[in-house]
């Protein structure tokens, strides 16, 4: 990834930036410039059990089961240049309210070699039975437990380095230039005498433990009073628990005394972006093991700290009960299936997390704990209907309210994340993240309409509109309150920073629930069809399908991001009983993002759309022998992202192609 981070907003007074003419006021002017690059190993394990046993003719139990390990090690390397400062930058082009070119002078970098790991596991078990208890009744009784576990650790090397001047040209989204005075792929740049600050190691271990555990008892009855086909109805019980505890091992090596001296044997990051950006295109990465072996023949070792700001715990019980009816019969010549019911919840929660001294620091003191209660109360009706117009003519039409509850993560938590951090340029950042531990389901009321045909064997289309009136959705976003921790704060235009009296920026965002009614309109076409009527090889076939969506934006905050106006898929396929191959153009137009959505995107940014080529082939060797092939993203489709204008550029991110062979061998 090669992203702009950060932007200045000219105020359009002479010498704002190094001293130089004003540039028009509104202009953006880049700030923060980063290049990222991830590789990442995964090896995934999944075992699977399935027994059933039948009792009698009328009973029936079962037992299943699931157990997955990931263990994933992520490998990031990270070039961040700036903040620049406004004395060490001259725009010299403005063009559309964007100073595309840039130069630069006296300013700093952080070289940033970081190494994770995930390692997560999930077990699943669900007992069931089935029970015909009699002639016209139907029991159904689910226990089920689900556990997960995920240890995620961090482990940085950052070292900053000074560079004396540079030009930075982003006219080009194609082709972005950045040059500097110094060379990061040669080893004299990493000179000791070039180091600004140091610290190893630097990050986070985070141990998350999360379980379900419910049952279930359904009754069906066997009505068959005139249109009046069933009832069915239930209760389930839920009892949700989330636990997060974390600690930190941070070291500042203030008097650079622990910093391995960069050799060419040192890790090199090549070609980055393949021939996206120019200039500097290569540099060193910190060796990790280096300095660990550094800090080991010091005899220093550092501790895993608890880290109370960021550790916290929570329960949820939901307890439901729901009654369904179906329905089925005639409307004048029209046969219709229709069912109607209503579900009703009870959700109670508690997070408890912990009480802390909100130091400007990476650790804060513990002073106690606390626990916030919340309970809420919903009712879900839902209705369907199908008619059957003709033998090969399907209407369908549905009506419900549903709802998403807050997901069990940072946003649930109580209290209060907070932690500073200083970069090459000197300034300091306060991040801090307020708990939201009394968030509000999101809720939407649902209309659908559906119209099916098959106008021969293997061919066939549909087509549906829906409308959704979304409530309750949950945003963040930056604010900028008077005070913080007894320090006055104020929102300076120029940066969008919110700046302290006593020169720290403070990066406060806090998550909310958006109370009013965002409306969500759209509709799809769907069509398949086998071309065995107009080919003389058999097997051929084509699949489209095509979704338009509407969404309306709440003036308050919520939006539903990640979600493209137009959408589209193109699919060839020819199959038959020993191969199968399809080919799929996968389109879909713009949409938004935040730092929520993507690390890349702290002030907001739009994805471009584009058309993505992924395939599939697959051979039947004999009854028990199938081998698999699929490519994803065979054309190399690039993630590319602009702020506010398509000729802003904001980010480009390259994944190239991925392959995979499977074989699967049946007892």
């Amino acid at each position: 990834y090669l992203f702009m981070d950060r932007w200045y907003t000219s105020a359009g007074t002479d010498g704002e930036y190094n001293g130089g003419a004003a540039t028009p006021e509104g202009t953006l002017v880049p700030r923060r410039f980063r290049y990222r690059r991830i590789d990442r190993t995964s090896d995934r394990t999944q075992f699977n059990l399935g027994v059933e046993y039948k009792a009698s003719d009328n009973l029936k139990l079962g037992l299943a089961g699931v157990y997955s390990k990931d263990a994933t090690k992520y490998d990031v390397t990270q070039l961040v240049f700036g903040n620049f400062s406004k004395s060490s930058v001259t725009p010299v082009t403005v063009e559309n309210g964007v100073a595309t070119v840039v130069n630069l002078t006296n300013f700093g970098y952080d070289n940033n070699r970081q190494l994770e790991t995930r390692d997560l596991s999930t077990q699943a078990y669900t007992a069931y039975a089935k029970w015909n208890i009699a002639p016209d009744w139907t029991l159904n009784a689910t226990a089920h437990y689900t556990k997960g576990d995920g240890y995620l650790t961090e482990e940085a090397a950052i070292t900053g380095y000074g560079e004396a001047s540079g030009t930075l040209d982003i006219s080009d989204p194609d082709n972005i230039k950045f040059t500097v005075s110094g060379d990061p792929a040669s080893v004299d740049q990493y000179a000791h005498s070039n180091i600004i600050w140091s610290s190893y190691p630097n990050g986070a271990q985070n141990h998350q433990i999360t379980d379900s555990t419910s049952a279930q008892v359904d009754l069906k009855w066997d009505t068959n009073i005139g249109i009046w086909k069933d009832l069915k109805f239930g209760a389930k019980a839920k009892r949700e628990t989330f636990t997060r505890y974390v600690t930190r091992r941070d070291y500042f090596d203030d008097n650079l005394l622990y910093v391995p001296a960069v050799t060419a044997s040192a890790p090199l990051v090549n070609n980055f972006l393949d021939g996206g950006v120019s200039g500097v295109t290569s540099w060193y990465t910190p060796d990790v093991a280096a300095y660990k072996a550094a800090l080991a023949q010091a005899g220093i070792t550092v501790e895993a700290l608890y880290n109370p700001q960021d550790s916290y715990s929570m329960s949820r019980d939901i307890n439901s009960a729901y009654v369904m009816a179906d329905f089925a019969g005639n409307l004048g010549a029209i046969p219709y299936r229709a069912n109607a019911g209503v579900r009703y919840e009870a959700t109670s929660q508690s997070v408890t997390a912990n009480l802390t001294d909100g130091c400007d620091c990476d650790i804060q003191g513990l002073l106690g704990t606390e626990t916030t209660k919340m309970d809420y109360n919903n009712a879900l009706p839902s209705a369907n209907v199908v008619f059957d117009l003709t033998d090969t003519l399907v209407l369908r039409l549905a009506a419900a309210k549903t709802l998403v509850r807050p997901i069990l993560d940072s946003s649930s938590r109580l209290n209060t994340s907070q932690y500073q951090a200083t970069d090459t340029s000197g300034i300091t950042t306060v991040y801090v993240d307020q708990g939201s531990p009394t968030l509000k389901p999101l809720t939407a009321v649902n209309f659908d309409i559906g119209l099916e045909g098959y106008y021969s064997r293997n061919a066939g289309f549909s087509f549906g509109a829906f409308a959704k009136d979304v409530k309750n959705g949950t945003y963040t976003q930056l604010v900028c309150p008077a005070t913080w921790d007894g320090v006055s704060l104020a929102l300076d235009a120029t940066t969008n920073d919110c700046m302290g009296t006593n020169g720290k920026v403070y990066q406060i965002n806090v998550t909310k629930n958006d109370s009013s009614v965002v409306k969500l309109r759209g509709a799809e076409i769907n069509w398949q069809s086998s071309l065995d009527f107009m080919l003389p090889i058999k097997g051929f076939g084509v699949q489209a399908n095509y979704t338009y969506v509407d969404p309306q934006y709440s003036n308050d905050g919520f939006s539903l991001r990640n979600l493209s106006k137009n959408s589209g898929n193109l699919t060839g396929y020819w199959e038959n009983d020993t191969f199968s191959a399809r080919v799929s153009a996968n389109y879909r137009s713009s949409y938004q993002q935040t730092s929520v959505d993507s690390f890349f995107a702290r002030e907001g940014h739009i994805i471009k759309g584009g058309t993505q080529v992924d395939f599939s082939f697959g051979y039947t060797l004999n009854p028990h022998l199938s081998l698999t092939v699929t490519g994803q993203n065979i054309f190399n489709k690039k993630e590319e992202a602009y702020k506010g204008s398509e000729t802003t550029w904001q980010e480009t991110g390259v994944f190239g192609a991925s392959y995979q062979v499977g074989l699967t061998y049946k007892m």
